[in-house]
């Protein structure tokens, strides 16, 4: 973490913004997790007030580096009105060098890079349910499933081969020792098949996921 000389003033005043920060809400949905995040506009609602309160600001400049090419990094610089600042930088490995791949890597850096140097986390769904009269939260069970999703039919007409149990339990666990959440690496498969399932990863798409999944986060 890069930061200015001294921080006293600036550590004050986000002292002051976190006491008033709320958690940011979950009102996005992951197509391929099915279930709700918190997107970076969210994330930015919930600092707005208490920043602009606080003589806090923040700025995101999106970085390449030479020494790792196929990377996109994100550096977040939160400022005050003293002069004082801390930055921190976030990278990851884009699937597929294209617009979409480079873009959602973007985002996903500028959101976890603004909501760990800000402190603000997601708002508990749960929490905000109805609790019981002990006081202990309920959680609505997931809606049970009347349909069994099918893959989609390629050119001739007959669905894609997919990848078995093995493969893709090997995938999935490739991809968790290399540091990645569940919510990463289903959301990579999406972006990568655009399937919500990964029992209906396509075989020739088995080997790029792979691939991904080895990549250590930097």
């Amino acid at each position: 973490m890069n930061k200015s000389e001294s921080i006293i003033e600036l550590a004050k005043a986000l002292a002051l913004a976190q006491a008033e920060m709320k958690g940011a809400v979950k009102d996005s949905l992951n197509p391929f997790f099915k279930s709700a995040y918190s997107d970076l506009t969210s994330v930015w609602d919930a600092i707005r007030e208490p920043f602009t309160k606080n003589g806090l600001s923040f700025v995101q400049a999106v970085n390449f580096d030479s020494s790792f090419p196929d990377m996109v990094f994100v550096e977040t610089t939160m400022l005050h009105t003293s002069g004082e600042y801390i930055a921190g930088n976030i990278g990851m490995k884009p699937v597929k060098q294209d617009p979409q791949s480079v873009g959602s890597c973007i985002t996903y850096c500028r959101r976890y890079g603004l909501q760990a140097l800000s402190g603000v986390a997601p708002e508990d769904d749960d929490g905000n349910a109805a609790s019981a009269a002990n006081g202990k939260k309920t959680t609505t069970p997931p809606p049970t499933p009347t349909t069994t999703p099918k893959a989609d039919p390629g050119a001739s007409g007959e669905p894609p081969r997919l990848i078995s149990d093995e493969q893709r339990k090997r995938f999935f666990t490739i991809a968790r020792k290399s540091g990645k959440s569940d919510e990463e690496i289903k959301s990579q498969v999406y972006i990568t098949t655009g399937q919500e399932s990964s029992k209906l990863i396509p075989v020739e798409s088995y080997e790029e996921l792979c691939r991904w999944a080895e990549n250590s986060p930097q």
